[in-house]
Formats: C-alpha cells, sequence, structure tokens
C-alpha cells in the first residue's frame, strides 16, 4: 500500500489526474481501473470515481494489485 498526501500546488486535481503524476509508471487506463475497484481511499473513504476533486492535505493510500501474467504463448507458423 503506498500513501501520499496532496500539496497545495496538486490541490484541486481529479484523482486520476493526481495518481498519473505521483505514479508516472501506472497507464491513466490502468489507474482509472484500480479506482473504479475500490483501491483508493481517500481520507480512509474508498473512492469508485476518477473524477473527484482533491483537497490540500487529503491523505491517499493506494493499493496497486500485482499485473497477472495472462499465459498467451506464441504460435509457431510456418
Amino acid at each position: 500500500m503506498r500513501h501520499y498526501t496532496v500539496t497545495p500546488e496538486e490541490a484541486g486535481k481529479r484523482l486520476d489526474q493526481y495518481l498519473a503524476i505521483v505514479k508516472p509508471d501506472l497507464t491513466r487506463s490502468f489507474i482509472q481501473k484500480i479506482i473504479k475497484d475500490g483501491n483508493v481511499f481517500v481520507n480512509h473513504r474508498k473512492i469508485t470515481k476518477n473524477s473527484q476533486k482533491l483537497k490540500e492535505n487529503d491523505e491517499l493510500m493506494v493499493t496497486i494489485p500485482s499485473i497477472k501474467e495472462i499465459g498467451i504463448k506464441a504460435e509457431h507458423i510456418p
């Protein structure tokens, strides 16, 4: 679980935009999925809307699930 605190400069941003800034290694669609799946808490409340506006000093707790292997194997085509 990762913890973040919203700074005055970050206040007013949408939740998905904020997470894209603090976790640039994640895609925007993956960020939206973890929000929708209930893996993001703001001030100890589960948030499932990407459009949630953040306020200064909001405390975020984010659980980033591990990426699963999908088990697709390449097929040899002569």
